[in-house]
C-alpha cells in the first residue's frame, strides 16, 4: 500500500507545474462547491441541488475566489511551501474573500441567496482549503521522510 501510495505521489511530483496548478485550482474549486453546498445545508436544513438554489452564489463565489488566491500566490508554488506560513496566507486570502463575498451576499443582498451564505461560506472554505493543503503536506512527508523539502 505504502508503495503504491509513493508511485503515485512520485507520478503527481514528477507533472509539469501548470498541471499541478491546474489541479490546485480545481481542488481549489471543488472546496468551494462543497462549502457552497454545506452552507446551504446549514442554513436551510436540507440537502438542496446547487443547480435548483446555489448556482448564484457559486458562480459568485468562484470568480471571487481565482482572483484572490492568484493575487497572494497560492498557485506559484503548490506543496514547497505548505506548512504554518502557507496557512497564514491561505488565512489572509480567504480573509480578504470573506470581505468580498460576505459584502455582496450578506450586506447588498442578492435575489434568492440567504444572507447568512455569506457568513456560513468562507469558514467552511477555509476550513476544506486548509486541509485538503495539510493532508497533502502530511502525506508527503510521511511519504519522504527528510526529502519533504524538495518536493
Amino acid at each position: 500500500m505504502l508503495i503504491k501510495t509513493k508511485k503515485i505521489f512520485n507520478r503527481f511530483f514528477n507533472l509539469p507545474r501548470k498541471i499541478k496548478i491546474f489541479i490546485a485550482i480545481s481542488l481549489d474549486f471543488g472546496s468551494c462547491v462543497i462549502s457552497i453546498w454545506g452552507a446551504y445545508f446549514l442554513r436551510l436544513g436540507d440537502f438542496v441541488p446547487l443547480s435548483e438554489r446555489g448556482l448564484d452564489s457559486l458562480l459568485i463565489s468562484l470568480i471571487i475566489l481565482l482572483p484572490i488566491f492568484s493575487f497572494f500566490g497560492l498557485y506559484k508554488v503548490i506543496l514547497r511551501h505548505s506548512g504554518l506560513f502557507a496557512l497564514l496566507i491561505v488565512s489572509r486570502a480567504i480573509f480578504i474573500y470573506t470581505i468580498f463575498f460576505s459584502t455582496l451576499i450578506t450586506f447588498i443582498g442578492i435575489y434568492r441567496i440567504p444572507r447568512t451564505i455569506g457568513l456560513i461560506q468562507p469558514l467552511i472554505l477555509l476550513l476544506l482549503t486548509c486541509a485538503w493543503r495539510i493532508a497533502l503536506r502530511s502525506l508527503a512527508r510521511r511519504l519522504y521522510k527528510k526529502d519533504y523539502s524538495k518536493i
